[in-house]
């Protein structure tokens, strides 16, 4: 249940942040990754609580973990994959699904 609503939370923030994701570029490689773009990151929030009925906190708990687990580049690649309905590599979804086990669902 929590991994279709984290896609369709994602799917539906993907297309609220286009604009950005297309005008933003990935931050050089570093020992851990660079924070994701605010607007991004709050596209991704907004996405959720709405897909999620205002569950922002465990959005946040997501977009945190993701910005940690996932380069910038392999967050949009997973972001488009969910709103094209396409898939990703195996490696990528379970860095997805270990961030969104980790995250409470609230009651």
């Amino acid at each position: 249940m929590t991994g279709t609503i984290v896609r369709f939370a994602c799917a539906a923030a993907l297309i609220a942040a286009a604009p950005a994701l297309a005008q933003t570029q990935p931050a050089k490689p570093a020992a851990a990754p660079a924070p994701y773009p605010q607007t991004v990151v709050d596209a991704f929030v907004g996405g959720c609580g709405r897909e999620s009925g205002g569950r922002t906190e465990f959005c946040r708990c997501l977009i945190d973990g993701l910005q940690k687990k996932l380069s910038f580049a392999d967050f949009k690649r997973w972001e488009t994959a969910g709103a094209l309905g396409m898939q990703v590599p195996q490696s990528i979804n379970e860095k997805v699904l270990d961030v969104a086990t980790q995250c409470r669902w609230p009651d």
